[in-house]
């Protein structure tokens, strides 16, 4: 089959993205390829359809495990065989995936970074016919990315476990020129490697930089003059559940999201604004990857980002369907300070990191020596709680020492519980199940199918509802039934994780490295001058200003956005004489009365003249009052 004819077979597309096919005929080809692909433009084509073309197995090297969940049961749902492995997992879940590999049932493996370092996964890349590697999210390999993960590093060695001349695939969304050379030499791309970029330029939307002192009233004043779905980022859990109270009452049917939220809440909200029920969706950054919605109308950031690659990707899922849309950032003069104030933050002086080093050790009981090779629970909040620490700065301490490689933090979404059946379907039959865990079984087996040979996400709320229990009653029936071997159950988990590379050493000892913090520093600093230039700057189109950060100097401006049109040039405002003569041949133009409101709202720059002018007209006599008019908003007829 054709390229064409796959994506028309499985996705029922009918025709590429742009680049899309590019893309799909240098993989075919052989050659390594970098694809810069804007968010939305179709990513996972570029790599799924010639998947399913080649002979052997697709490995993806992802970070975003809700994502790739997703990926693997949306082609699951298409009948291709797929696979995930990812920390985490418990261990029946990965034996059930390798024994999936085994039988050569897969032809996409997605793989989280931290699993590639294990000498057991990588021994096992040998044996697996793999016939395409692709790096999604590709930017986390560079320092001078916005997202660094040192997992990604060991990507470029992995290629001589599979095979030197099997292409790889490199994907991201945002990348800077020095970002996407970066990459390529990482990965360790071949002669004759190709890059394909689309355009960072959105014509279709308007960005807007507004000095909002209250920027509540504004973000009100905002949507009550726009119309259809909008997305209000900002940086904090708590800011969102306060914004989107505000907004309700305000009038506006508003909800909020952030990782915080249990799975099957954050579904039923996304569900909610994805119908249209809701029309404002208040955010942190866990909001949108993945995430389809063409109609999009505004996206609204209250707090500045970090990065300029962070804002272009959440502005940027703002009219995907190509119709006039809004990217409007909301800043005042304290968000200069604040900006700032996060990189002090991000990075606390090197005798903390190490504190932390040592009290995460001690927490999680790992001696002198030990824990190298070891993935342990690790439960933030306790430990903050223990050690009078407060979360943000033992969040920044963490991820220097993963970018050093003393530790890696492992911070999960809150997962769903999950459910495999283990027993043969035949034997069901043979052993004695109550009845209430009996009703449980059999809506699992009706509304999951294929329970017998993999593991599926369930929902409690969902078996409750089909089989009339509570919530509570169903969780209990799924206990009983795991301990009588009927089922595999795993309750939903919201734990994060910490993976030892190396033994532990005493904290003289870690090497807090130069890439791990200093140059990371500077790197940040780069990020967040970038952002205050763009918001605080009016000498530069914004567009302009942001093609130029991602290495396409040669901008126009646009014309749309609020530099451009504060530029353009403005009408002399009308005299009386010429206001009268537009009065009069607008009361002549209409059969009905005009009253002074309506005026005003028809030629609003002129409201504080109107009165005067229109009681000249009618002592003139041009103009008469229209009768039974009230006197406080009278109406005007012509003589």
């Amino acid at each position: 089959m054709t390229p064409q004819e796959v994506l028309h077979r499985y996705w029922h597309y009918p025709a590429f993205r742009p680049l899309q096919a590019e893309i799909i005929d240098s993989v075919l080809a052989g050659h390594d390829t970098l694809g810069l692909l804007p968010t939305g433009g179709g990513k996972s084509i570029t790599f799924q359809v010639p998947g399913m073309m080649l002979p052997g197995l697709t490995l993806v090297v992802t970070p975003l495990i809700s994502l790739m969940k997703d990926q693997v049961d949306a082609l699951r749902r298409r009948r291709i065989p797929a696979a995930a492995l990812y920390s985490g997992m418990t261990a029946a879940e990965v034996r059930n995936a390798e024994d999936r590999l085994r039988a050569r049932r897969c032809r996409f493996l997605y793989v989280s970074p931290e699993r590639l370092a294990g000498e057991r996964f990588q021994m096992r890349l040998r044996r697996l016919n793999v016939s395409l590697l692709v790096v999604d999210e590709a930017h986390c390999i560079s320092q001078w990315g916005y997202d660094f993960r040192p997992p990604y590093l060991r990507i470029g060695a992995l290629r001589k476990h599979i095979g030197e001349d099997v292409p790889c695939l490199a994907l991201t969304a945002t990348a800077t020129p020095a970002v996407a050379e970066d990459i390529r030499r990482k990965l360790r791309f071949r002669p004759g490697a190709r890059t394909f970029q689309a355009s960072f330029s959105r014509r279709n939307l308007q960005y807007i930089v507004r000095p909002a002192p209250e920027k509540m009233a504004q973000m009100t004043h905002i949507l009550s003059h726009t119309t259809g779905s909008a997305i209000v980022y900002v940086r904090s859990r708590r800011k969102a559940q306060e914004i989107a109270d505000y907004l309700v009452h305000a009038g506006f049917p508003a909800t909020y999201y952030h990782a915080g939220l249990e799975p099957d809440e954050k579904n039923t909200r996304q569900q909610n604004w994805i119908d249209g029920h809701c029309r404002v969706m208040v955010a942190t950054n866990a909001f949108g990857m993945g995430i389809d919605k063409p109609d999009v109308r505004l996206v609204i950031h209250a707090d500045p980002p970090p990065s300029l690659e962070e804002y272009y990707q959440e502005a940027g899922r703002a009219g995907r369907d190509g119709q006039r849309s809004y990217a409007v950032l909301l800043r005042t003069d304290r968000d200069r300070a604040t900006l700032r104030r996060r990189l002090t933050e991000a990075f606390p002086d090197k005798q903390t990191v190490l504190k932390i080093y040592e009290r995460v050790c001690n927490f999680l009981h790992i001696s002198l020596g030990e824990g190298e090779g070891n993935l342990y629970p690790f439960d933030l909040d306790k430990f903050c709680l223990t050690f009078s620490m407060q979360e943000r700065q033992v969040k920044a301490a963490l991820a220097i020492l993963t970018a050093s490689e003393a530790m890696t933090f492992i911070e999960e979404p809150p997962s769903r519980p999950r459910v495999m059946v283990v027993c043969d379907r035949n034997a069901l039959f043979d052993i004695p199940i109550p009845p209430r865990p009996d009703r449980v079984l059999q809506a699992l087996l009706r509304e999951y199918p294929g329970l017998f040979t993999d593991f599926a996400d369930i929902s409690e709320q969902v078996l409750a509802l089909r089989t009339g229990l509570t919530v509570e009653e169903v969780l209990q029936a799924l206990i009983d039934l795991g301990r009588l071997h009927v089922i595999h159950f795993i309750p939903r988990r919201r734990t994060p994780y910490i993976a030892m590379p190396r033994r532990r050493e005493e904290p003289r000892y870690v090497n807090i490295t130069r890439a791990a913090y200093e140059e990371r520093r500077v790197v940040m600093e780069r990020k967040i001058e970038s952002v205050i230039d763009y918001a605080f700057s009016s000498s530069t189109c914004r567009v302009r200003r942001m093609l130029a950060y991602f290495g396409e100097p040669d901008g126009h401006d646009c014309g749309t956005c609020d530099v451009c049109l504060s530029r353009r040039p403005q009408a002399a405002p009308l005299t009386d004489a010429q206001l009268a003569d537009v009065l009069l041949a607008a009361l002549k133009a209409t059969h009905t009365p005009l009253t002074l409101t309506a005026l005003e709202a028809l030629f609003p720059s002129c409201r504080t003249r109107l009165a005067s002018v229109l009681d000249l007209l009618c002592s003139e006599g041009f103009l008469r009052p229209a009768p039974g008019a009230s006197p406080l908003d009278p109406a005007y007829l012509p003589s």
